[in-house]
């Protein structure tokens, strides 16, 4: 009997059944249907992270490359026009940063 058991899927929900335990073992079944479903859902969201995390670190790079060259633009049009006028460089260089700052 024992030996029937542990082998016969069916027998053993038969017995568990008698004794009351069926739904309970059949509920079991479906959590852990339901909880692999779960994991592989949050293996397929920490791909997408990962992903999103290269892609956000090559945005700042590329940010961070296109703000030094903003700054060098700035600075050669700050010293064009301080072989001119002094005083319309600042203005000017100001006019175009005044719009970036806090």
């Amino acid at each position: 009997m024992l030996r029937l058991l542990e082998e016969d899927r069916e027998f053993r929900l038969m017995v568990a059944g008698f004794l009351g335990y069926r739904d309970v073992l059949e509920r079991l079944e479906e959590h852990d249907r339901k909880f692999n479903e779960i994991l592989g859902e949050i293996q397929r969201l920490r791909e997408d992270f990962t992903e999103l995390s290269r892609e956000m670190s090559e945005l700042r790079k590329d940010f961070a490359k296109l703000g030094m060259r903003v700054e060098v633009t700035i600075g050669n049009m700050g010293r064009r026009d301080i072989a001119t006028n002094s005083a319309t460089a600042t203005t000017r260089r100001e006019s175009l940063i005044e719009p970036f700052t806090l």
